[in-house]
C-alpha cells in the first residue's frame, strides 16, 4: 500500500480516531459541514444532529475495533518487524495517522471559518480586519484548533514579518494561516497585492499557506479566478467566506 491507497487509509483511521475523540457538544462545531444536512432530514434539527453525531461514532468504534482485531492478529509480526513498511499495521504503529496532512489540516480550517465566520458578523458589520482576525480566534480556540497568533516572526529582507496564524506542530511543515478582509475594490487590490508577497516570503521558509478571504460585500467579482491565481502555487490554498 503507498501512494493514495496510502493516504486514504490513514485518513480513514485518523478520521475514525477523530469521531471517537471529539464530544457532541464539538462535532458541529468542528465539521460544519454537517449542519447542511440538518434541515434536509425529517425530524428536528436537534434530533437529526444527535442522530448524525451518533453515526459518525459508531462508525469510528467499528473502523477502531477493525484496526485493534488486525492489530493483535499481526502483534508479533510487528514486533519482530516482519511487517512491510506501507503496511497499515506498521504506519499505525509510527503514528502515521496523527500527522494531520497539510491539504486536509487547511480544508478543515477553511471550512470551518467560512461557515461560522459569517455568523458573527451577521447582525453587525466587522469594522477592520483585527476585528475579523479576533473572530477567527474565537472559532478556532472553540473548535479546539492548536495554531498560535502571529508567530513566528520571518525575515523578509531588512524586516520581519510573521503570520496571522501559525500550526508549528511538525516543525519540518508548518502551516500559516492569513486573514485578508475585502471591503472595496481598492482593498481587494491592497489585499491582492499582500497575499502574492505572503506566498513569496512564507513558501521560502517552507511553509504551507492557507489564506481566508472574507469578503461580506461579494467584491470579488470571480471566486475560481482569484482562488486559482494563488493555488497554482504547491501548497497554497484560498478559501473565501462571506
Amino acid at each position: 500500500m503507498d501512494g493514495a491507497e496510502r493516504m486514504y487509509a490513514e485518513g480513514y483511521v485518523r478520521a475514525a480516531t477523530e469521531f471517537e475523540r471529539i464530544s457532541e457538544d464539538q462535532f458541529l462545531l468542528q465539521f460544519p459541514d454537517l449542519e447542511s444536512c440538518l434541515f434536509a432530514l425529517p425530524g428536528t434539527s436537534d434530533v437529526v444532529a444527535r442522530s448524525l453525531i451518533a453515526l459518525h461514532k459508531r462508525h469510528a468504534s467499528s473502523v477502531l475495533a477493525v484496526v485493534k482485531a488486525k492489530s493483535a492478529e499481526l502483534f508479533g509480526d510487528f514486533i519482530a518487524g516482519r511487517l512491510p513498511d506501507t503496511c497499515l499495521v506498521a504506519l499505525l504503529g509510527q503514528r502515521e495517522h496523527l500527522r494531520d496532512d497539510k491539504a486536509a489540516c487547511a480544508r478543515r480550517i477553511g471550512g470551518l471559518l467560512t461557515a461560522h465566520l459569517p455568523k458573527i458578523f451577521k447582525s453587525r458589520r466587522a469594522r477592520k480586519e483585527t476585528e475579523v482576525q479576533d473572530a477567527a480566534e474565537a472559532i478556532l480556540g472553540a473548535a479546539r484548533e492548536q495554531l498560535r497568533r502571529e508567530v513566528p516572526l520571518l525575515p523578509f529582507g531588512a524586516v520581519t514579518t510573521k503570520p496571522d496564524f501559525s500550526d508549528l506542530s511538525d516543525r519540518s511543515d508548518y502551516l500559516f494561516l492569513e486573514l485578508k478582509y475585502v471591503t472595496s475594490r481598492a482593498s481587494l487590490r491592497r489585499v491582492t497585492s499582500e497575499m502574492s508577497s505572503r506566498v513569496t516570503v512564507y513558501r521560502d521558509q517552507g511553509a504551507s499557506l492557507l489564506f481566508l478571504v472574507y469578503d461580506p460585500g461579494h467584491v470579488i467579482p470571480d471566486d475560481a479566478e482569484f482562488i486559482q491565481a494563488f493555488e497554482k502555487h504547491d501548497r497554497v490554498w484560498v478559501t473565501v467566506s462571506r
